[in-house]
């Protein structure tokens, strides 16, 4: 099954004597690649849930017991009444306020969440629900020998597109023009060499890949719009 250290020896055919294996070089290569396409987008492999929260009326900020060591950041959080569900939009951070009603944002705080505006009122107390994204994990001279499918949760179908990834980054440290650019024109990000072909390999696994979806098969969106 291929690993990290595949994706390095592909590249390596290409820049011939550049030492991009090197002990060093080779890490941060491999690193910056995997960290480019895990944030790509929410891969199914790269979001995760906690244990849906009881809300309690009057009060703003909650901790959650067993808050994930994987914890990146909030991707999505609904709050179901019993009679509806609702999407919270995610804030980066929120202010104590006294605003009371239904909630309509949440942040993370501490080791849990805040929600505006502060719920109250309910007799049925309802719950949220939340998706978090996790953290990446780097890839080490421990583990760069391991497949990418148990570090990182990447099928091994989908390994030529963090191999294009690698690439690109291999030309970039040898300041290769195969390399390509990537420049703003009109608005838009245009890719030319390695770049398109790496962007490109991007977008058809995101064309390809499930969107994230709840229990009750509702599409899951980042912020909850």
């Amino acid at each position: 099954m291929p690993t990290p250290a595949d994706a390095i020896g592909y590249a390596k055919r290409f820049v011939g004597n550049v030492p991009v294996d090197d002990t060093a070089i080779k890490l941060r290569i491999l690193n910056d690649a995997a960290a480019k396409l895990w944030l790509a987008a929410p891969w199914r492999w790269s979001i995760a849930t906690v244990t849906p929260v009881a809300l309690v009326n009057d009060q703003q900020d909650y901790v959650i017991g067993s808050f994930p060591g994987t914890f990146m950041y909030w991707y999505a959080a609904q709050m179901n009444d019993v009679n509806n569900i609702y999407n919270l939009n995610i804030s980066a951070t929120l202010h104590a306020h006294t605003k009371k009603g239904r909630p309509e944002r949440l942040a993370v705080q501490g080791s849990g969440f805040r929600l505006h505006p502060v719920p109250t009122g309910y007799t049925t107390l309802p719950y949220v629900f939340l998706w978090y994204k996790k953290l990446m994990t780097a890839i080490t001279a421990g583990n760069v020998a391991a497949e990418l499918l148990a570090t990182h949760g990447l099928p091994d179908e989908w390994f030529y597109v963090y191999q294009e990834i690698v690439l690109l980054k291999a030309y970039l440290f040898d300041q290769d023009p195969r390399a390509g650019m990537a420049q703003y024109a009109n608005g838009q990000v245009q890719y030319t060499g390695q770049y398109a072909v790496a962007e490109a390999a991007i977008q058809e696994m995101k064309n390809q890949e499930n969107l994230i979806y709840d229990s009750l098969g509702i599409p899951i969106t980042m912020g909850g719009k």
